[in-house]
């Protein structure tokens, strides 16, 4: 059985104490935690962007060229996603990240524009199919208006979280 620590924190107060340590009160208390899975570990480098400009790459059928406000700078990037449009709020990968699959993210060169990082869709962020919007299947995901720009992007797509795995006999 698995279940979400934030989701406890709904319901008990864990202000004080660790998915590992509540994890070995459980334990102690007769239920057998198999494992504790925290999300998001390992993604850093994963900030909320706004994007301000967005226009068609010369010279290609899809790509989209694209300036990001990251908070600190604001980054060029280019992009393939058919829903990115000016004005929305996104999930940035800068360069230095690692996405699952061990996909580095680097500055690179495409059709003789510089890209400085990645607008990332849920499945390039590790998501199943079967949990992916569906208004997010086919693109990048687009963050409530609410998000700041520059922060951790991890908590608003779900990231901030630890499952605690119990084996039930």
């Amino acid at each position: 059985m698995f279940v979400s620590y934030n989701w406890l924190k709904d319901y008990l107060d864990l202000s004080n104490i660790t998915p590992e340590e509540l994890g070995e009160k459980f334990t102690l208390g007769g239920l057998e935690v198999e494992t504790i899975n925290h999300l998001g570990e390992g993604l850093d480098h994963l900030v909320v962007g706004y994007v301000e400009t967005c226009e068609k790459l010369e010279g290609s059928d899809h790509l989209h060229k694209t300036t990001v406000n990251i908070g600190e700078e604001t980054l060029p990037i280019i992009c393939g996603a058919p829903n990115v449009a000016k004005g929305q709020k996104v999930v940035v990968a800068k360069v230095g990240a690692v996405l699952p699959g061990n996909f580095k993210i680097k500055q690179a060169k495409i059709m003789g524009e510089t890209s400085k990082g990645m607008i990332c869709s849920l499945e390039e962020l590790g998501f199943p199919d079967s949990v992916v919007p569906k208004h997010a299947e086919d693109g990048i995901y687009i963050l409530s208006d609410e998000a700041e720009v520059g922060a951790d992007a991890r908590p608003y797509i779900g990231f901030d979280d630890s499952i605690i795995e119990f084996d039930l006999t």
